[in-house]
């Protein structure tokens, strides 16, 4: 039987749009990009074995969840 482990990242989803550059301006003058955005913890975290599993919205914040076998 394998044995994994997990973890679960809470980002507020304005400022995660912000940090990555898919959102620029306010709510009543905000501009979106077309272009792909590079989610810099998930990358980490991929790097790191971590595999995304879910990602869950709720309200204006998204969860993220991921998974890796136990070393």
């Amino acid at each position: 039987m394998k044995k994994f482990e997990y973890k679960m990242v809470h980002r507020d989803n304005e400022k995660l749009q912000k940090t990555v550059g898919i959102l620029s301006g306010s709510t009543f003058s905000a501009k979106w990009s077309d272009e792909p955005a590079d989610i810099w913890f998930a990358n980490k975290l991929g790097n790191e074995g971590w595999e995304l599993v879910q990602v869950q919205q709720l309200g204006t914040s998204s969860y993220f969840f991921f998974k890796r076998e136990k070393q």
